[in-house]
């Protein structure tokens, strides 16, 4: 089902106005969509909690793990939740039982009129039936979806349903039976539409049946809505009102890690240059991902179907790395391939090329790399013309500064290059991508490898904490080995390298419990995001865990004076 409007449904009537609230989680864990209803609900924001993992989000809450047909009780709401499994993942429904209560509470205050009020202004079918099974009260809503009249149903034993025909079964028995709430699943028979409907007993004193409150649901609309919010998210509409907030988003479901404000940015520029001709300058540091950075440059931008041809400067020998960037023609040295051959540039024509590690390359070569950004043709070694090439340049560097002051690299070059200069920040300065990233590539090794491993609060604690000097591939690096070496499913500090644990605890210090040195990792490292955040949901959202807990532990702090007030 491709939707020409985009997100039109997904963002319509049938999701973000819908009654209940609706959570699409794909099948490894992360939420892919949420509606208003389901945020207001919650009491979270949209834009903080998509592609993030669902039991991280929610880990006070709800759990994907042990997810079953419940009730939760949260923000004032009382909250039916409904489990729905889908090809894709899980959907969740949040239905708002908090105005049962109400009805109860009206029921018993014998106030009619509030509770007419509040049938009639639900967008569930209602009905009240009393301990005998008479039905007292039912809806608009449940009368529309029943395809009766008041006066086939209002004063009559609620299973004449049945046997007149109008439904195949009710909830009076069951409720009645096991005191307690009941979900059934109805089909109604004129028109065989299914509905799904929750039975509440509300209860005397004594503890007797006194009422049973039902609100009913169209299961086939439900179901049409989990199908369209599925098929909806897997596709990138045409054209869109924000088309900043679009581009990241979709890097984003591609598994792109984008949740710092300075990659935010970053990336922010790759939209603006992407599809234009100008050379990119990738500054960063080792492991911080330039690679990435070009890879969304090219595959983004107007030359996605041409040729890229990436090119490591620093790990091809110097007196190879001319041939190999600009070929050679027959005989133009020893051992030299008959009739030559084509240079990396020639390759990469009406491409792209990425120059890795550019501040490798010899002066003779830099200058011959000028003349390609000024004159745009190469020459062969051993040739005698010019050769016209269209290949765009995207080079990197992570010593530049350096080399500049040096001599080693020249400033005319420099200047041609950094027409659009992009700077990567290093992950000790993007902490609050650290938990994502590494719920990520757990994810993925954990399938590599066929292993279920998983890190514990205390042990992310420590990631969060570490300086990271070899960025993500340093991270990457101590997942992997994690995974691999673990004989548990939880991986706790004492099995993470040496290296994070005598980073983050001072080595100068006497060696103390292991408790008493995680409380104050823990506690150093809540004090140092409150700090830099100054929120706890957002806090809580760079540390991988629920607001709640955010909140919880700084009121453990404060009531034991710990914190510097």
């Amino acid at each position: 089902m491709i939707l020409e409007s985009g997100y039109s449904v997904l963002n319509g009537s049938l999701f973000n106005n819908y009654n209940d609230g609706i959570i699409i989680v794909n099948a490894e864990g992360f939420i892919k969509d949420i509606n208003q209803k389901a945020c207001e609900m919650l009491s979270i924001y949209r834009r903080e909690v998509i592609n993030e993992s669902f039991n991280r989000t929610f880990q006070d809450l709800l759990q994907l793990d042990n997810l079953t047909d419940n009730t939760i009780y949260v923000n004032d709401y009382c909250l039916s939740v409904k489990v729905i499994p889908t090809p894709f993942g899980t959907n969740i429904l949040l239905e708002n039982r908090s105005y049962i209560e109400e009805i109860s509470s009206n029921i018993f205050d014998n106030n009619m009129n509030n509770i007419v009020k509040l049938l009639n202004s639900s967008d569930d079918g209602l009905s009240i039936v009393d301990r005998d099974g008479i039905i007292i009260h039912a809806n608009k809503t449940l009368l529309h979806n029943l395809e009766i009249a008041s006066k086939e149903v209002i004063g009559r034993v609620s299973t004449s349903l049945v046997s007149n025909g109008i439904i195949n079964e009710v909830t009076f028995r069951h409720v009645l039976r096991n005191k307690k709430k009941v979900d059934l699943k109805q089909v109604v028979t004129r028109r065989k539409n299914r509905l799904l409907t929750t039975a509440v007993p509300i209860l005397s004193p004594k503890g007797e049946i006194e009422y049973i409150v039902s609100t009913s649901r169209d299961l086939n609309r439900m179901q049409q809505i989990s199908r369209t919010a599925n098929k909806t998210t897997l596709i990138a509409p045409k054209r869109s009102t924000n088309e900043v907030d679009d581009f990241i988003k979709m890097l984003r479901n591609e598994g792109n890690v984008i949740e710092s404000k300075s990659m935010v940015d970053a990336f922010i520029k790759i939209k603006k240059v992407k599809d234009t001709e100008a050379p990119v300058l990738l500054i960063g540091e080792t492991g911080a991902g330039k690679e990435v950075f070009a890879n969304t440059l090219h595959e983004k931008g107007l030359r996605k179907n041409r040729a890229y041809i990436k090119v490591n400067c620093g790990a091809i020998p110097s007196e190879l790395l001319e041939s190999e960037l600009f070929g050679y023609e027959d005989g133009a040295f020893t051992g030299a391939k008959k009739g030559g051959k084509k240079g990396l540039f020639e390759l990469a024509n009406g491409g792209t090329i990425f120059l890795d590690e550019i501040t490798t390359l010899s002066l003779p070569l830099q200058s011959k790399l000028l003349r390609v950004l000024q004159e745009h043709e190469i020459m062969r070694i051993g040739g005698a013309k010019t050769i016209k090439i269209d290949t765009r340049i995207i080079a990197a560097a992570n010593d530049l500064d350096k080399k500049l002051k040096n001599g080693e690299f020249r400033e005319d070059l420099y200047y041609r290059l950094n027409v659009v200069q992009i700077k990567i920040p290093p992950l000790r300065d993007r902490p609050e991508d650290i938990a994502q990233l590494v719920t990520q590539y757990t994810t993925r090794l954990n399938l590599k490898y066929n292993k279920n491993v998983s890190f514990s609060s205390s042990a992310m604690a420590l990631l969060n904490l570490y300086t990271w000097p070899g960025n993500v591939r340093e991270l990457i690096n101590v997942i992997e080995k994690c995974v691999i070496l673990s004989n548990k499913n939880i991986v706790d500090t004492s099995d993470l390298p040496e290296e994070i644990n005598s980073d983050v605890v001072d080595n100068g210090e006497e060696l103390e419990g292991l408790k008493e040195v995680l409380y104050k990792t823990e506690k150093a490292l809540i004090e140092k995001s409150m700090l830099y955040y100054g929120s706890t949901r957002k806090a809580a959202k760079a540390l991988g865990v629920s607001q709640p807990t955010i909140v919880r532990k700084l009121q453990q702090y404060a009531d034991s004076s710990e914190i510097t007030k």
